[in-house]
């Protein structure tokens, strides 16, 4: 394994599971914005349409309209509120690291509960701040129908752009679509909208503006394909991806200062394009939490087999692993922010008291996350395990008679791959899946809060 491994006495000295200072104040920046935001935005509704919240007809007249009242005080400070205490409970109890590792990872969550609020009053809510009239994708196209074909695609990319890794695959896709498609849709309806004001409302605004096949061509198409093509090198060609890092950050900046002056020039044309496209943002965010759910349930399902295999499976075996010149045998890489770390195996032999057991690289390697891996730099490794250490493998079977090395060993991997780990240190709960998720999860944060304010230049220059 050709990797930068981090010397452990450099690391010795820092807190194990504790976060750099900069992600802490990253991490403090997001939960002021998300506060600040959950307070601006109801505030701005309360002043905009009062307290009624919903028009119901009336049951025993069907020219009256019956009013549905909300107690203003709630509807102001209720979701700040209720941040503050999601909050408070993921950072305030205990933890085996840093509780920052655990507020990054139960934010998100937040994040979810919260849309999934917008998208059960969204019908209440369009009417009231006036997009309704003005956003008929937003109904000819159902918000669940949205999510659906988001998730869809993210599961689909995901699995193309990587067969062996395709939980982390679907992440990346879906974090990247959220931040592409919502720094691309202000500029793209621009483009589309050049020149439509309300005098021609009439005329391209049923017809030509909002036709969704162009306009869907126009506002997806390009970001989502940007998106898999990344996520493809980034996993595939990982060192082409690393050397043009900072062309990719720097493009990044350009798109998100294009996209925000374009948002803050308000034309008329392109918030009406930003507006039907408002329901495409919100599926694909919770896509986003949904993703970094399902890798985490995964990585705990992974550790869970692997301790089920080391510690249950008749055909294991206890041995001594062979050192040659590389002494490290298997580690931790981390690769990028938008997915978990890469844990690898190099080929090597494992001395047992049926003989030697040569181990495969691509083994799955069965040991808990180390808590330094925090304190890594994108590109940096870290040891797992050593030659001249005691480990179990399971997934051996017995030679069959014509193998080539029938003669020097009874044993070789099995058509269900190899299992190899500590019996001493096993992965277990979730504080090692933490460890795994707290990056991709602080990466999601500062890609929604980012998309957010974009949107909310718009709407406030409105």
């Amino acid at each position: 394994m050709r990797r930068r491994f981090r010397d452990l006495a450099d690391l010795v000295w820092k807190q194990p599971g504790s976060l750099p200072a900069g992600a802490i104040a990253v991490l403090l920046v997001v939960c002021t914005l998300t506060i600040v935001a959950a307070l601006v935005g109801p505030h701005a509704l309360s002043a905009h349409v009062g307290h009624a919240v919903h028009t119901l007809p009336h049951p025993d007249c069907s020219d009256c309209i019956e009013y549905e009242w909300i107690d203003p005080w709630s509807l102001r400070n209720g979701l700040a509120i209720g941040l503050l205490v999601w909050m408070a409970a993921a950072f305030l109890p205990r933890f085996a690291w840093s509780r920052w590792v655990r507020l990054a990872v139960l934010l998100p969550g937040a994040y979810l509960i919260s849309m999934v609020v917008i998208w059960e009053r969204w019908p209440v809510i369009a009417p009231l701040i006036g997009i309704a009239p003005e956003a008929p994708l937003v109904e000819s196209i159902p918000i669940a129908w949205t999510a659906a074909a988001a998730l869809a695609w993210t599961v689909v990319a995901g699995r193309l752009a990587s067969s062996r890794e395709w939980v982390h695959a679907t992440v990346m896709v879906a974090l990247v679509d959220v931040l592409l498609v919502g720094l691309w849709l202000p500029i793209a309806g621009r483009l589309r909208a050049s020149g439509v004001g309300l005098e021609v409302w009439d005329d391209d605004f049923g017809t030509t503006l909002l036709a969704p096949g162009p306009l869907a061509l126009s506002v997806l198409v390009p970001p989502l394909v940007v998106s898999f093509v990344y996520t493809t090198l980034a996993l595939r060609r990982q060192r082409f991806v690393r050397r043009f890092r900072w062309l990719i950050v720097g493009g990044l900046a350009t798109l998100c200062g294009l996209s925000l002056a374009v948002r803050l020039g308000h034309s008329y044309g392109g918030a009406l394009v930003y507006n039907n496209f408002i329901h495409v943002l919100l599926a694909l965010a919770a896509v986003g939490v949904v993703a970094l759910a399902a890798m985490g349930v995964s990585l705990a399902a992974s550790a869970r087999r692997g301790r089920r295999l080391l510690l249950a499976d008749p055909s294991r075996r206890i041995g001594t692993l062979e050192s040659d010149d590389e002494p490290v045998v298997a580690g931790v890489e981390i690769t990028s922010w938008l997915r978990g770390p890469r844990a690898s195996v190099r080929t090597c032999a494992v001395t047992t008291n049926t003989g030697d057991v040569t181990i495969p690289a691509g083994a799955r390697l069965v040991a808990p996350l180390p808590p330094y891996t925090t304190h890594l730099a994108v590109g940096e490794s870290i040891e797992v395990l050593r030659g001249g250490g005691a480990v179990v493998v399971s997934g051996l079977v017995e030679a069959p008679a014509d193998h080539p090395f029938r003669g020097s060993a009874t044993l070789v991997p099995g058509p269900a791959g190899v299992y190899i780990g500590d019996v001493a240190r096993l992965p277990r709960g979730f504080a090692n899946v933490a460890l795994a998720l707290w990056r991709p999860c602080l990466a999601y944060l500062v890609i929604v809060l980012a998309v957010a304010t974009v949107g909310l230049a718009g709407a406030f220059t409105g």
